[in-house]
């Protein structure tokens, strides 16, 4: 299993990215796998349609886009490791749009089904004159 790191910035040489290579080296170091996934490179992605499709289908997301694969991968993986920036006080569009189809992680009940005991975590980047 490896750790997967998903970084938002679309920037090539942004801080997110620079962060993203900082991080893989990290875990290279500690004798683990990592991959680094850019949501900007998955193509055309879909917003969750809060269809519900999931809760019928093993909490597995039915949208077909470049989102939809690496859900599968983070629900194998040992961890995962989230690289944002804030723009106007909040995390980018493209990790909104990505986050919400954690959405096929809760059940009918909205229990969590997301895997016990992976390791989480959330690097955000801002940067201001003041």
């Amino acid at each position: 299993m490896s750790i997967v790191i998903v970084v938002s910035s679309p920037r090539e040489g942004g801080f997110g990215r620079r962060i993203a290579e900082k991080v893989a080296e990290g875990i290279a170091q500690a004798g683990k796998k990592a991959k680094i996934v850019l949501l900007n490179d998955l193509g055309p992605v879909k917003q969750c349609q809060n269809c519900e499709a999931c809760k019928k289908n093993g909490c597995h997301c039915v949208i077909k886009d470049g989102i939809t694969p690496l859900l599968e991968e983070i629900r194998e993986s040992e961890g995962i490791v989230h690289v944002t920036s804030i723009n106007f006080n909040h995390v980018s569009g493209l990790f909104k749009t990505y986050f919400d189809r954690y959405f096929c992680f809760l059940d009918e009940n909205s229990s969590s089904t997301f895997p016990t005991g992976k390791k989480v975590a959330t690097i955000v980047t801002a940067g201001a004159d003041d």
